[in-house]
């Protein structure tokens, strides 16, 4: 069963893991909440990298770490891998923090309305 919950992340750090075009449409939306937007990616599209040159987002170019989940409110996976998203829903699991995933919405803890 699913429950509709609606969380403040304003001025909370969230981490956006990916750089493609759904990655940059979840920043965006997050932007607009107010979070604190960090994102890993090894590379971005050109939305992401309009707001990482901006300093709208944080970027860390390389792979995403266990590490990276730690300290954030919420993960929002799009990376278009499911074994990297996998990877990311467990380490946020294992630090119960919320975590959505693009591609396949059974991986992550929580989900976004379409």
């Amino acid at each position: 069963m699913t429950t509709l919950l609606g969380v403040e992340l304003a001025g909370r750090p969230v981490l956006v893991v990916g750089g493609g075009p759904v990655a940059a449409r979840r920043a965006q939306a997050l932007l607009a909440d107010g979070a604190v937007v960090r994102v890993v990616a090894p590379e971005l599209c050109a939305d992401l990298a309009v707001l990482a040159r901006r300093g709208a987002v944080a970027w860390a170019a390389r792979e995403v770490a266990s590490d990276d989940v730690a300290d954030v409110w919420l993960v929002q996976c799009a990376t278009g891998r499911p074994a990297v998203d996998d990877a990311v829903a467990a380490w946020a699991h294992d630090r119960r923090v919320w975590c959505v995933t693009a591609g396949d919405v059974r991986r992550g803890s929580a989900r976004t309305p379409a």
